[in-house]
């Protein structure tokens, strides 16, 4: 009963170690994460005060609050990493590698611990 107790406990921890997000849905102050199954996965972002979801790929999700994009995990929890936005800089996309930065007519790239990854290109 151990051992049988022990293996669900570890298949239930390696399934929520690969949740994915699928699709991300506005409803209010409030954006519900789905997952790639189309199943609310029961992770949600607050978008309370004029925070905007400005791009997401199946792992993590960007949020727009001021002039900082905050970087999300696929169960909704800040990631402690953000970029900052300042003098009109705006997130053009979210891949499945990089957060793209567009300033002025340049595209930056950022990993998804905020931090310039040396690369960019002409918009």
């Amino acid at each position: 009963m151990k051992k049988l107790f022990l293996m669900a406990t570890l298949l239930f921890s390696i399934g929520a170690a690969k949740a994915q997000i699928g699709e991300i849905k506005n409803q209010g102050s409030t954006a519900y994460i789905y997952n790639d199954q189309g199943s609310y996965s029961g992770y949600s972002i607050s978008l309370s005060s004029g925070r905007e979801i400005v791009g997401y790929n199946s792992r993590y999700a960007v949020v727009k609050d001021g002039s900082t994009a905050y970087i999300y995990d696929s169960k909704g929890s800040y990631t402690g990493y953000s970029i900052s936005l300042s003098s009109g800089r705006k997130i053009k996309n979210v891949t499945g590698s990089n957060i793209l930065v567009k300033d002025g007519s340049t595209v930056y790239y950022y990993d998804f611990k905020g931090s310039y990854t040396g690369n960019s290109t002409s918009d």
